[in-house]
């Protein structure tokens, strides 16, 4: 910045252009991309650019969209993305279309490949894998389809190419979508030979960002399947080598955080939780990350300001969203959505809980969100729980009926999803509190005894102990001795009001049960 600002005009102009390239790759390094794309872009309108100019606006729509501007990014990338054959559907109902002929493509094809140095592909075809990857890894984290859309034909180019580093990439990336796709599934182990073949090709090319990445990736699946320890351990892995060994990694870095984050949330670790978004949030403000600030703080901090006991805080974390400069409904709205219904049932207001997400409900649809089992049923489980809030609540028995049909229906949705730890865990209380709401106490007695059983074996201890909490309440005086124990436990992971936040996991349970002598 220095030089910069003291080189002088005139002849010397070359040098200055020189300096703010060399000032644009530190940015990226940094991994302030808003700042580079920036930088890239007055670059791109220089006088001695003319040659270069493509490639400069290439890189800054890349950095853009990296930095969380995805809109804005893609109107700079749009002319690359075309000349290199990359497609891109601007509308949603050609986005599954486009999807299904990829599939088919690739299944016809199969996952056969010619290993290849670099120096023998094509440069247009690398520049193709490289776009498509860099976009795969963004647009998920945004817009699930569409990303999965660019995917299918990076992976495509990469198995075309047979370039070790890129293709250990697509391949890893592959495996994420999959595993997303079958709801964490692997029965016959096509995934986890899929990993195999792309760890042996990222060790093989000695590349940092491959190997990085496919921990990240693997770490993504086993979030898919409710491994939410492998996931832990996994994506740290990743997330240190990348951000100790590679420049530009910073949407894989920002990635594989969202898993982890996840992940050490469903663990109940709400400390490290707490350690982790105080941490990440401070970096991404000093970097201007966009993204990474907006689902930091919509989807991660308002959990840790009710753990807290910061109501209000945990409630305007919503505000994030204003500064969301792209359209649509997007990833980051659903996490807002999820969040503040969450909010809604710790102050005790089921029946706003109930209104907002029935309000939100078609767009979520709307939006191919719910195409991925793992969001499907973290969502309906969601929806469930707000419709025991809302029951709770509502004084009217021709409102309570009412709530009564839509909870039972919102259960059989959820036995019909395939067996999974989300739907074993998560809606374990919408199950029980179907039952209980339609009078078989003994069922929903049984249904959150499952409920802890299949939290206890997953790790999920924050899930558990509410549980265990909500069977103690059912026993009466008997049961005193579990609820104190399962409160005492919040505490020790900083729960400052434990007894207030059993009713966002287990709300209407209190009024559902014969017990009513707690809160």
């Amino acid at each position: 910045h220095i030089a910069i600002a003291h080189a002088p005009d005139g002849p010397q102009a070359d040098s200055v252009f020189a300096l703010k390239s060399e000032l644009a790759e530190l940015l990226v390094e940094a991994r302030r991309n808003e700042d580079a794309a920036r930088l890239l872009l007055e670059l791109a309108r220089h006088p001695e650019a003319a040659a270069e100019r493509a490639a400069l606006q290439a890189r800054a729509a890349i950095e853009l969209i990296r930095s969380g501007h995805v809109d804005e990014g893609f109107g700079h990338a749009r002319a690359s993305l075309r000349a290199l054959g990359v497609k891109v559907s601007k509308r949603r109902a050609s986005v599954l279309p486009i999807i299904a002929w990829h599939r088919l493509r690739l299944a016809v094809r199969g996952q056969g490949f010619r290993l290849r140095p670099a120096s023998e592909v094509p440069a247009r075809l690398l520049e193709r894998i490289d776009w498509c990857q860099d976009l795969g890894v963004v647009l998920p984290m945004v817009d699930t389809m569409k990303g999965f859309q660019v995917h299918n034909q990076g992976l495509l180019s990469a198995l075309e190419a047979g370039e070790p580093a890129r293709l250990s990439r697509g391949l890893a990336m592959e495996a994420g979508f999959r595993m997303a796709i079958a709801g964490g599934r692997d029965p016959r182990g096509r995934v986890r030979r899929i990993l195999d073949t792309a760890r042996m090709l990222a060790l093989a090319s000695s590349d940092e960002r491959s190997i990085g990445t496919v921990d990240i990736l693997e770490g993504s699946t086993r979030w898919s399947a409710g491994d939410w320890a492998g996931c832990v351990a996994l994506t740290e892995r990743g997330v240190e080598r990348l951000q100790r060994r590679c420049r530009g990694a910073s949407w894989e870095v920002n990635f594989g955080m969202t898993h982890l984050l996840d992940a050490v949330s469903w663990l109940g670790q709400m400390k490290k939780h707490l350690a982790l978004v105080t941490a990440e949030l401070a970096h991404a403000r000093a970097r201007g990350d966009l993204y990474a600030q907006t689902i930091y703080t919509v989807r991660d901090l308002p959990t840790a300001r009710l753990v807290e006991d910061r109501v209000a805080e945990a409630q305007a974390c919503s505000e994030a969203l204003t500064g969301w400069v792209n359209r649509g409904f997007q990833v980051e709205h659903m996490a807002d959505l999820y969040q503040q219904v969450d909010v809604d049932l710790y102050r005790g207001d089921g029946a706003h809980a109930f209104a907002r997400i029935e309000a939100a409900w078609r767009e979520l649809s709307r939006h191919q969100l719910m195409s991925l089992a793992p969001f499907r049923v973290e969502m309906t489980s969601l929806l469930g729980r707000a419709l025991l809030g809302a029951l709770a609540a509502s004084p009217s028995e021709k409102v309570r009926a009412s709530l009564i049909k839509r909870l039972v229906r919102v259960a059989a949705r959820l036995r019909r999803e395939r067996p999974s730890v989300r739907r074993d865990v998560f809606g374990a209380v919408v199950l029980a509190g179907a039952e209980l709401a339609s009078g078989r106490r003994e069922a929903g007695l049984e249904a959150l005894a499952q409920g802890v059983e299949a939290a206890s074996k997953s790790g999920m201890r924050l899930h558990e102990a509410v549980m265990r909490y909500w069977l103690g309440h059912a026993a009466g005086e008997v049961g005193t001795g579990r609820c104190e124990e399962a409160l005492a436990w919040m505490r020790s992971e900083g729960f400052v009001r434990p007894e207030r936040y059993v009713h966002v996991l287990g709300p209407g349970l209190a009024s559902l049960s014969p017990s009513t002598s707690r809160p």
